[in-house]
């Protein structure tokens, strides 16, 4: 996906230019916060000046756009080297995605911020596209491995994965490095959880046993893609 500027960069130096704002401006939005940084601030951390951001950018939020737009090259990149690999056990799989996702947001703090402020969720702004094309990319793996997922149920799921790996990765940030291990393990302990609860081995009890408290996922008889699907969690009687 290109990245939008106000005059498109012809050679190699200016390309380093725009990308140079855009690393600023993803250490900025995260240690300043992205309603209180200002044009100002994000010239002064790339080390340019204002009158030379503004000949790439017209604004903030254009900068915002540029900034989410190349993550989202980048993000598509790694999510779908990782999903193409069919040899990989699921968990193997949770544990990679997880594992680069933390990187990826490291070296990107400010996408990241976006990602979590809801102003930035409308249709049609470049957060909206690449949180779609994660729950895409996390949906995608999930038709993969499970039979017969309605694929209205693989973007519920995809988007509760998602939404739930974003809120995790603010602390995951802010963490001292020493924690970020044991965290990480946790959030994967816990997306498998989840997912192994909606789609268990197909030797599981749960399968066959409606007395369970959870149980798994299964779309109704004769479901289409915008079928309801069943809740995992069957409240007591």
């Amino acid at each position: 996906m290109e990245i939008t500027t106000r005059t498109t960069p012809r050679q190699a130096r200016s390309a380093r230019s725009v990308d140079l704002i855009l690393d600023a401006a993803e250490q900025v939005f995260h240690a300043r916060g992205i309603s209180e940084t200002s044009t100002v601030d994000i010239a002064s951390a790339a080390g340019v000046s204002v009158g030379r951001l503004y000949y790439w950018f017209p604004d903030k939020d254009a900068v915002i756009d540029a900034m989410i737009t190349r993550a989202q090259t980048q993000a598509t990149d790694i999510m779908s080297a990782m999903a193409s690999n069919d040899d990989q056990s699921g968990y193997a799989l949770l544990q990679q995605i997880t594992s680069q996702l933390g990187v990826f947001f490291l070296e990107r703090p400010g996408t990241l911020g976006v990602l979590q402020r809801p102003e930035h969720a409308e249709p049609g702004t470049a957060a909206a596209s690449l949180r779609d094309g994660f729950v895409r990319l996390i949906a995608a793996i999930l038709v993969a491995r499970v039979p017969d997922v309605p694929a209205a149920e693989a973007e519920l799921v995809g988007a509760t994965c998602l939404r739930t790996s974003i809120a995790f990765y603010g602390d995951f940030l802010r963490a001292p490095v020493e924690e970020r291990p044991l965290m990480m393990q946790d959030l994967q302990y816990l997306l498998a959880a989840y997912l192994y609860s909606r789609y268990p081995m197909s030797s599981d009890q749960r399968w066959s046993d409606p007395s369970h408290p959870i149980r798994p996922a299964r779309p109704r008889a004769a479901s289409t893609s915008s079928s309801t699907v069943l809740p995992a969690i069957i409240p007591s009687a």
